[in-house]
């Protein structure tokens, strides 16, 4: 039997239930979920999916999710992907910050990145309270695959001046180690 693999975004005011019902009309359809990330950020949940699916079965299964939607106050995307992406060539490191919370921060460190011919895999963020103080602090943890001809010690040295830079709290640690 020939699949479709679809990445299937949504987006909607949290309740308790919600992943169940979402999952339970992605099931119902013959959908398969490979792989998947759910956060709550604000009032909203938000989820990304890789979900494999018969290829006949892409346009049940988008009907299914639409009328779902619609109940449900969710916004839902559908794409067409491949099950697995390719692998960019290079070693992936682990790079974890902490700095007090200002605006622009994911833009610097992504652009410091991307001037190093870096692709970032995955990215998280988040804000929490200093104990005592109550500043708002901020953390980055994120894989970057950082290209077979950079040589290790020049992204180090460049990326230790970068957080000296820009006052980050970071590491930088190969995957695996």
């Amino acid at each position: 039997m020939s699949t479709r693999a679809l990445v299937i975004t949504c987006v909607g005011p949290d309740r308790a239930g919600l992943v169940g019902d979402l999952t339970g009309v992605i099931a119902s359809a013959g959908g398969n979920i490979l792989d998947s990330r759910m956060a709550l950020l604000g009032g909203e949940f938000a989820i990304i999916m890789l979900v494999d699916v018969a290829a006949d079965g892409h346009q049940p299964l988008q009907a299914s999710l639409e009328n779902h939607a619609a109940t449900a106050g969710l916004v839902i995307t559908l794409r067409d992907t491949s099950r697995t992406a390719a692998a960019a060539p290079g070693r992936s490191y682990r790079v974890r910050a902490d700095t007090m919370d200002h605006p622009g921060i994911v833009q610097q460190v992504a652009a410091f990145f991307a001037s190093h011919q870096c692709n970032i895999a995955e990215l998280e963020t988040s804000t929490w309270a200093a104990p005592h103080t109550g500043t708002t602090m901020f953390t980055l943890d994120m894989q970057v695959t950082v290209p077979a001809t950079l040589a290790s010690h020049v992204l180090r040295e460049a990326f230790e001046q970068f957080c000296l830079d820009t006052d980050l709290d970071a590491s930088l640690e190969p995957v695996g180690r």
